[in-house]
């Protein structure tokens, strides 16, 4: 072997590949190839799609990963979802990890802070080979990210859906539907919505598909929803609170549908601020069932958070013991929790 092959840390005939080899065949410095890595997002996407590939074709692992694949239990799964920005995502959390500790499962996760950083980890997890499975959980992927995932790493979905892949939804539009129903039926009139802001306009999001079931509720009870009675916030709640005290302020509504329990419950702030009293002023749903909604007498449309999370880790490990077992995708029902604000 040469000095510069020794000095470089490349592999000789068989040898176990390593990250030399990998910026050898992308042409890139082993700094980037570690930053591709670490930091994926941090990485120009050509760049790091030429890493990928690199890795691809060298069949170069990370030597701490050397011994987890040496079974075939599932021993460690990813999960992604946008933590920070969805409070429901965190109670899914929850029911993956009940059920991983049940089995002896090791979890990592991934805030999914932007599409971008999403999209930078989706592509860069099936090269590294650091988890056995993943679960994705409300992000929209390519179909480049979806060709990766599935010739190389086990995948299930929850709260989205892609070609290929066993999901698990809940039905948002049925829920709109429930929420809009009720209160037309409670003699409601003045009726607004309040829905999540979302960095893509082409992504049809549970706030769309929430507003979309409410819209119909209403029509079918000969109530309309006008464009001004329908508020966007984001995710800042200092913001939203601002925002829905303006919106409230303005429009004399006597019921409102949000899009989330954390919604009704900044709707239910900007009330008192307003003195506006709930509900026999303003009636408040929300979308959840979060466990804080029982505390403050949310009235909410359930979904079975955890139990999605549970979902999720069974039949990652169905698909991991028997790969030609077919995961059925399934769409949950959701009901209506009758409690103080409606």
């Amino acid at each position: 072997m040469s000095k510069s092959s020794l000095s470089r840390g490349s592999t000789g005939n068989g040898a176990r590949p390593t990250i030399y080899d990998v910026a050898d065949k992308a042409g890139v410095s082993i700094s980037t190839v570690s930053k591709t890595l670490n930091t994926p997002h941090r990485v120009a996407e050509a760049t790091r799609r030429r890493v990928l590939e690199a890795i691809q074709a060298t069949g170069f692992r990370p030597r701490s990963d050397a011994s987890r694949r040496a079974t075939k239990a599932l021993r460690s799964i990813g999960v992604i979802a946008p933590f920070s920005t969805h409070q429901s995502f965190s109670e899914r959390l929850n029911g993956i990890l009940r059920e991983c500790t049940a089995k002896g499962i090791d979890v990592t996760v991934f805030d999914a802070i932007s599409n971008e950083e999403s999209s930078s980890v989706l592509e860069t997890l099936p090269a590294l080979d650091t988890v056995d499975g993943l679960i994705i959980m409300g992000i929209e992927f390519s179909d480049h990210v979806a060709q990766a995932l599935l010739a190389h790493l086990p995948t299930v979905l929850v709260d989205t859906t892609h070609e290929g892949f066993p999901s698990l939804t809940i039905d948002d539009e049925i829920g709109g539907v429930i929420a809009g129903r009720h209160l037309a039926e409670n003699e409601r009139e003045r009726l607004a919505y309040i829905g999540m802001a979302q960095s893509r306009p082409d992504f049809d999001s549970a706030s769309l598909k929430r507003e979309r079931g409410f819209t119909k509720a209403l029509r079918i009870n000969g109530v309309e929803l006008p464009d001004d009675h329908i508020l966007i916030v984001g995710k800042e709640v200092s913001e939203a609170l601002a925002d829905i005290e303006a919106f409230l302020s303005a429009g004399s509504f006597d019921g409102i549908f949000a899009a989330t329990d954390r919604i009704a419950t900044t709707c239910l702030t900007a009330a008192t601020n307003l003195g506006i009293r709930v509900p026999d002023e303003l009636a408040i749903i929300g979308f959840d069932d979060a466990p804080f909604a029982e505390l403050i007498g949310l009235t909410t449309v359930h979904q079975p958070l955890r139990a999605t999370g549970e979902w999720a880790v069974r039949s990652l490990v169905s698909r991991f013991e028997s790969p030609d077992t077919v995961v059925p995708s399934l769409t949950l029902p959701v009901t209506l929790i009758r409690r103080a604000t409606a």
